[in-house]
Parts: C-alpha cells; structure tokens; sequence
C-alpha cells in the first residue's frame, strides 16, 4: 500500500485508497497509516457545486431569509474543497465567493453603480482564497494527528470559516461586516441561542456542523453496511444536541424600568444621498410624522439618522423646527443631524433641547460616507470618487446617550455591524439600544431587510430592546427575543411606531464569554492546522 504525501491532481478515485475506515485513516494490522483524501468530485463539478452552495448561502438571507439554507451551503461548499489540490481551492474558493459577495451586495448597485458594488464583491471574494486553502490543507493534513485530528476537522473548519468572516469584517479600511453566516439566523430556531454565544457563535456552530454532516456521510459511506451503527449514533447526537440548542431558553436579563418610545419615521424618498432633496424637505417630513403621535402620549420620541438635516449649531432654520415639534409634544427628542466642526463632519445624535451630549457615528461606510486614500483611489476612477463630497470623520466618545432618565445605547445605521460596539455599549450601562438609519439610498432592496435582521440579532445577543428608526423604513422595535415589539405598517410612508421599552441592566453570556469562545475557536483551529502540517512534514521524511 502506497501513502500519498504530495499535491494529488484535481480528479477524484472511483473510491478511497483500500481499507481506508475513515475519512483519512487505514488499519494495517496493528499499524495506522494515513492517506490524503482525495477529491469527492471533479474540478468542474466541485466548482459548480461550490457556486450553487455560495447561491444557496444568498437564500439565507432577506430576501427569502431562508435560515436553513445556510447548512446546506456550507456542506457543499466543504465538498466542494475536501481534498482538492492549492490550485483548485483557490478556483473553487474565488468563484464561490464572487458569487455569493456580488449576489448578496446586489442592492449596492443602487447607490453608487456597478462599479463600486464590483469592487466591494471581488475584494470580500478574495478573502475566501486564504479561506478555501486552508479548508482543503485542514481535509489533507489534520489525519496525520491520528483519529482525533480527523473528528477535530470540522471544529478546524468552523474555525477557519470564522476566521474569514473576522478578517473580512476588520481589513481592509475596517472591513465590511457584512454576509456573516450568523446573521442568517434571525428567523430561525436558534436565534434565542445568540444571547448565549452571539453571532459568531451562530457562525461557528452553523458551519462546524454543516462539515460534520458532509465527514460523517463519507465515513458512512466507507464502511460496510453493518458497520456504520457508530456513525448513525454520531449523527443522531448531533442532531438531538442541534435540536437541544433550539430549545435553550433565552439568557434574560433584569428588568429596571420601562419608558413609552415613539420612534419617527418621515417616509419621504428624498432623504438619500443622491436623491436631490430640498433643504429642509426630509426635517419637515419627520415633523409632520411626529404629529401622528397625541402629544403627551410617549416619554421619548426618536428621530432616525440625520432626519434633522443639519446640526443646529450649523444651520439656522434646524431650530425653530424642532422647538416647534418639542412644543407641540412636550416630549424630549434624540434627533440625527450631520455636525461640522471646521473641516470635519460627523453624523451625530443628540437630546432635544439641546445639551452638551452628542454621539459621532463610529463606523461611516468607506466609499460611501468617507473615501480613504482619496488621492490614491481618485487616479482610477475621479467622476466616482468625486461624487462623494464630504468625508465623515469617525467619532470616539462611548455609544450611549442619557434620556428620558435611562442610558440608551446609539448604533447609527453601519455601527450596528460592530461587535465591540455593542460591547461598549453594554460596558456603559446601556439599558436598550436606538438604531436610528437612513435606508434611502438603497430603494426597496433587500439591504433593509438584511440591516433590519442584523438589528434583531443585536436585539438578542445583548438582551436588550432595540428600536430601529429609518428616514423610509423598516422602522420597528425588537424584544431581547428578537419577537416584533411593534413596527410601521410600510416602508415609505409617514409613521410614529410607540412601542414601551423594558430597560434592562447586566451582560448576556455572548457579551462576556462570546468574544473569548471565538477567539480561541479561531486561533486553536489555526495552531491545530499548523500542527497537523508539521507532523505530516515529518511523518512523509519518515517514509522518504
């Protein structure tokens, strides 16, 4: 019997190397020998059942927001890379990136045009390269650490599948959270599981399981059939422990209060960056909105991001308008406004009256509200790069606002992607959470409802109510288990959503032990792999 220890080619055997029992694993005897697995398909099918998973992993999103369709992705795309040779991976893990990036950002087209929306799809595709090859190293390598680096290969491959998603979300320009398989889960069973291991807990689990599924099939389907009671009692474990997941209750935390929030939202399509608005037009919409209410009916009234136009301190006519909205209601107001200060601009949120708070948005959206590198990107397309007048300066204060008498959390529009944001906002006694977003931009596209999902996650992972409020919608609230508090009828119409808010105090296990489970999944699953090909380095000079 001969071991394979080099680059195999691209085309699968009939079957298995003889006697092989497990994925990777042959009985000689008394000996144990190890052989690479090879590829379950040939290149062109790996490469269409890769693109059909990276489709399938569209669908789990909104729209349709299939969950499950994240399972089914994430084993075909494993399929698709178990054995493959360096070469094949990065053609399987590219195209199956492109596909899913380009399909899932498709709403971006709507902003800024094909160009951006190209540019932003091939530079998150190119971090499913590194990805796609550590996949196909983790299927060849980890069974040279005998049975239990072979059982550990999905757990190895949930790891690195995070890894990508880390990555991406943090480089370049801070990265672009986006598409992370955990935040497909908000309509699913286990979305009251986020407030134990939050949304990189979701991905973990969803993509280690989906491994697991395609591993025990192969070693069922290698072992003759009276011998596969192992891997049924396997699969079955896993699929009560699964089901047990689902059935967690939610992690709730202490109620200390409760306050009545009307959150506002304008309705008017000219509320968009490029939608060519009067001055004052989108500010008028959401006073009007705002008279939907009974005075005196509601502790808080929210406005959604820069609803108010312009920062008082910067233009004159801010004020009047809403000291006439104030003296109508008598209720406090936190309003979005865009701030200047000098050179700077930032997109803020403050109390109405005015007092010395404000929050600077931390997470401006590189290419559309701020350019980095302006000069450098400006050589290569300067009608596009120009089109984005101002840049947004990142603001630094703690994410949390006082009103009404409680501390609210404030993650305006792309801030509700940070995870450390949310964090802080936690650390600071954040006792509920306002979104306030400007959707305009992005039509009647999926990006809404893609947003409006990851706000409910975030509703669950922090154990806090989260009210989102959009200049066009969806404006609605979230309970701490991600059940509908209350929302608008449509988006695109003027409504003032009144939803009574529990106000909560403590830290859900996702933010205490979330960010330290899935740091060292990620960086235990990288050592594991890092062994596994040194010790296959020495195994094959061995026999050499």
């Amino acid at each position: 019997m001969s071991t394979t220890t080099g680059a195999a080619a691209d085309e699968p055997t009939d079957q298995n190397e003889a006697g092989q029992t497990e994925s990777g694993q042959n009985r000689v005897g008394d000996q144990h020998e190890v052989v690479r697995p090879t590829a379950i398909m040939p290149l062109f099918q790996a490469v269409v059942a890769g693109s059909i998973g990276a489709g399938l992993l569209i669908l789990s999103f909104p729209e349709p927001g299939w969950w499950w369709a994240a399972f089914p992705a994430v084993a075909l795309l494993w399929a698709a890379l178990r054995g493959r040779s360096i070469g094949g991976a990065v053609l399987v893990g590219i195209l199956a990136g492109l596909t899913f990036h380009l399909g899932l950002l498709r709403w971006a087209t709507l902003f800024l045009g094909p160009l951006p929306w190209a540019a932003l799809g091939v530079e998150q595709a190119l971090w499913w390269i590194p990805m796609a090859i550590a996949w196909t190293l983790t299927s060849r390598w980890l069974p040279h650490l005998g049975r239990w680096g072979t059982r550990l290969v999905p757990v190895v491959a949930g790891g690195l599948w995070l890894g990508r998603e880390t990555l991406a979300g943090a480089v370049p320009y801070e990265g672009f959270a986006w598409g992370r398989i955990g935040q497909a889960q908000g309509s699913g069973p286990l979305v009251e599981l986020a407030s134990w291991i939050g949304v990189t807990g979701l991905t973990l689990l969803v993509a280690t399981v989906s491994v697991a599924a395609v591993e025990l099939a192969l070693a069922a389907a290698n072992r003759p059939a009276g011998e596969r009671g192992p891997v049924a009692i396997t699969a079955a474990a896993i699929l009560v422990t699964l089901i047990a997941l689902a059935l967690v209750p939610i992690h709730r935390l202490p109620v200390t209060d409760s306050i009545t929030v009307a959150a506002i939202q304008g309705g008017s399509d000219k509320a968009g960056y490029f939608n060519g608005g009067e001055p004052g037009e989108v500010r008028q919409a959401h006073a009007l909105a705002t008279d939907l209410l009974e005075p005196g009916s509601t502790d808080l009234i929210v406005w959604p991001e820069a609803a108010a136009e312009w920062d008082s301190a910067n233009d004159r006519t801010t004020g009047p308008v809403l000291d006439a909205v104030y003296a109508r209601h008598q209720t406090p107001m936190l309003v979005g406004w865009i701030r200047r200060e000098g050179d700077l601009y930032h997109t803020s949120y403050a109390p109405w009256p005015r007092t010395d708070q404000v929050y600077d948005k931390h997470r401006p959206v590189p290419f559309g509200e701020y350019v980095p590198d302006r000069e450098l990107w400006r050589r290569f397309a300067p009608e596009l790069i120009d089109l984005i007048g101002r840049d947004f300066t990142p603001g630094t204060g703690a994410p949390v606002l006082e009103a009404a008498g409680t501390t609210v959390g404030v993650a305006i529009c792309y801030d509700i992607i940070d995870d450390d944001l949310m964090r802080e906002m936690v650390a600071n006694d954040a006792g509920w959470i306002v979104s306030p977003t400007n959707n305009a931009d992005f039509g009647r596209t999926d990006e809404l409802w893609q947003q409006t999902q990851i706000a409910q996650l975030r509703a669950v992972e922090s154990g806090r109510t989260v009210v989102q409020a959009s200049t066009v919608g969806p404006t609605i609230a979230f309970g701490p288990d991600g059940r509908v508090l209350a929302q608008a009828d449509d988006i695109y119409t003027p409504a003032a959503v009144v939803v009574e808010v529990e106000v909560r105090t403590g830290a859900t296990a996702a933010m205490t032990i979330g960010p330290g489970l899935a740091w060292t999944w990620q960086v235990t699953s990288v050592l594991l792999l890092v062994v596994a090909g040194v010790v296959k380095r020495v195994t094959s000079n061995r026999i050499a």
